[in-house]
């Protein structure tokens, strides 16, 4: 378990460096969670990771989401999100026109020239 044990560590110090205060008493206990849940499942023994698909007789540790399992495959393996969308639902990314200023080259003879600022998003087909 020491490849599960540096995971949660590397993955808990990443946590307190980013987190948000305010998110992160509740971020460290549903890590602590998981590992200890992936803990007691390893513990059950099952004989490959996983696979895909998964067959109805397998055990599998890690269990892909939408797929079929049965109930002893549910009780003995874990599902594992596998794209973005299944980690975190609540995720929003917003495309703006906004770029940081460059940073000012050093002084040259030459004139400087003021950044060009990007137009506002036109409207498709004009």
């Amino acid at each position: 378990m020491d490849a599960l044990e540096s995971g949660y560590q590397l993955l808990r110090e990443r946590c307190v460096a980013v987190q948000a205060p305010e998110d992160q008493a509740r971020a460290l206990q549903e890590l602590e969670r998981v590992r200890d849940e992936l803990e007691h499942r390893w513990g059950l023994n099952p004989q490959e990771w996983e696979d895909f698909p998964p067959a109805v007789d397998g055990e599998y540790l890690m269990l892909w989401p939408g797929q079929f399992a049965t109930l002893t495959q549910k009780q003995r393996g874990f599902v594992v999100p596998s794209s973005m969308r299944q980690v975190d639902g609540s995720a929003e990314l917003n495309i703006n026109q906004g770029y940081v200023p460059a940073v000012a080259a050093p002084a040259t003879s030459a004139a400087p020239v003021a950044p060009e600022i990007p137009p506002d998003n036109p409207p498709p087909n004009s």
